[in-house]
Formats: structure tokens, C-alpha cells, sequence
């Protein structure tokens, strides 16, 4: 017998021809199998804030003695409609805490098939951590997304009063080769990877996976020819004939050169941006 495992937003629903299934089922053990691999596929489960928790209970041991019902579960449960709802927000320091150091082959699996992604991208107050950890290197992993933009034209410049000069006239510019581009702005535990240290920013600002902000225009020069030589790509900028200064140097805009025939990583150009 085959279980339907039906996904409705963040619940997680379990029923056999159309009827729900109780804990005395005959059918029950075929069930429990098939919810077994199921569970691990369903990202739901993880930050599901409705679902049947007597039936998560019953699922493998060897899920249920990692403890992760225990980080997950609320200070209070209540039924509602059949459904046991978290009537809390989930506090995620439980989960880093129980998964971020885990040595289980299987927590680490969660963590490669991205089962707490949504729970990072959720979490503002976690801050950047080290590249040893499982949350370090997801961290990392999910800084580092590249987004493909294919060849295209667009519409660039500015026709209104607020615009400057240089701004005039409004064109079309085409792109006759597509790129590449982080799919987020850089990520402040991107940045701490690569600089071995934040800019000095608001307690309110703060979080792993926050854009980083108070960067000078010489420091993301040299964040990209760093990312780019930690990546074995040949870096873009050079200052003074050099690709490496100090963090916190500026100098004379007419001392950088542009390589164009390098692979590294750039920042985006004006009409790019656009």
C-alpha cells in the first residue's frame, strides 16, 4: 500500500483514499515504511507550523533519538481541526544547537539536500560562522549562488529633471554575451569568508546572510580580486600594477586597471546594473 503524502503550504497531511488514517490503522506499519524515506524529502517538515505531531513522533528511531522534534517543538502545541499547530515562532537556536555540530551521516544529508535552508534564510540573528561547521559551509554554499543572465538588451539613462548629465540620453544597449551574477547582494558571511572581517555596521544590521554594507568602492575591488584568487581565477583589478593592497587603502581612481581578459570576479557595470 502506497501513502499519499499530500503538501499544503507548510503542512504536512497524511491520508489513504481519501480517509485519515489513525494510530490503531492495520495499514499504519506500511505507512510509517513508506513516511520513513518520504519525511527526509519533504522540506515541510522542518519548519512546518501545522502538522499531524503525534504521527512525526512515530517516525524512525533513529530520527526521533537525534532530537529534533524536541529542538523544533514550541512551548505550547494546540489541535486545531485535527491539526497540531505551533502556536509559537520556532526558536532556532534549538535547531543550531542540536544539527549545527551534529556527526549523524544523516543530519548531514539534511543539511546537503538543503532541509534547513528556509530556516537560515529565516533566521536575521544568526551571525557569520566558521567554514568547519555544517551551518558555515550551507552558510557559504548559499552566499555563493550564481544566477545566469542571458545576451539581452535594455533600456539605460535617465530623460527626467533628476537626472545627471551623463545620464543623457536614454539608449538601448545590447549584450551580445551573457553572465554571470550572484543571485543575492554579498552576503556578510561571504564577506567575512573572503576579508577576514566585517565592516563596522549597526547591531540592527547584522546577519550571516544580510547584505553587507559600509564598503568602500576600493574594498570591493578588492573583496572580488580575493574571492577570485580563493576561487583559482585570475583577478580583475589592478592598483598600481598590483591585485593585492591593504584593507582600508584608497588611492588615485586613475592608478586601477581594468583586465577584461581575466576570469574573476567584477563588479557589475553601469549599464549591467540597469
Amino acid at each position: 500500500m502506497d501513502a499519499d503524502i499530500k503538501r499544503n503550504g507548510r503542512q504536512i497531511l497524511l491520508s489513504h483514499q481519501g480517509m485519515a488514517l489513525s494510530m490503531n490503522s492495520k495499514q499504519w506499519t506500511d505507512v510509517i515504511k513508506s513516511l520513513q524515506q518520504s519525511i527526509i524529502e519533504v522540506e515541510a517538515w522542518m519548519v512546518a507550523e501545522s502538522i499531524r505531531w503525534a504521527e512525526l513522533l512515530e517516525v524512525e528511531e533513529k530520527i526521533r533519538t537525534l532530537g529534533l522534534f524536541e529542538a523544533l517543538a514550541p512551548t505550547e502545541i494546540t489541535l486545531d481541526n485535527g491539526q497540531y499547530v505551533f502556536t509559537e515562532q520556532l526558536d532556532c537556536s534549538k535547531v543550531w544547537t542540536v544539527f549545527g555540530t551534529s556527526e549523524s551521516d544523516l543530519v548531514r544529508e539534511l543539511w546537503h539536500q538543503g532541509c534547513f535552508d528556509t530556516l537560515l534564510l529565516k533566521d536575521e540573528d544568526l551571525l557569520p560562522q566558521q567554514l568547519d561547521t555544517l551551518i558555515g559551509k550551507r552558510l557559504q554554499w548559499l552566499s555563493e549562488t550564481m544566477q545566469w543572465i542571458a545576451p539581452n538588451e535594455s533600456l539605460v539613462g535617465d530623460e527626467s529633471i533628476d537626472a545627471w548629465d551623463f545620464e543623457r540620453p536614454q539608449h538601448t544597449v545590447r549584450f551580445s554575451q551573457g553572465i554571470w551574477v550572484g543571485a543575492t547582494p554579498v552576503t556578510q558571511q561571504l564577506f567575512e569568508i573572503v576579508m577576514k572581517g566585517l565592516p563596522s555596521m549597526d547591531k540592527s544590521e547584522l546577519g550571516a546572510l544580510r547584505p553587507v554594507v559600509n564598503v568602500s568602492w576600493w574594498d570591493a575591488l578588492l573583496f572580488c580580486n580575493r574571492l577570485s584568487v580563493q576561487a583559482n581565477r585570475v583577478p580583475v583589478y589592478q592598483v598600481k600594477g598590483q591585485t593585492e593592497w591593504n584593507r582600508g587603502d584608497e588611492f588615485d581612481v586613475s592608478t586601477v586597471y581594468w583586465n577584461r581578459e581575466a576570469n574573476g570576479y567584477r563588479l557589475l557595470t553601469e549599464a549591467e546594473w540597469e
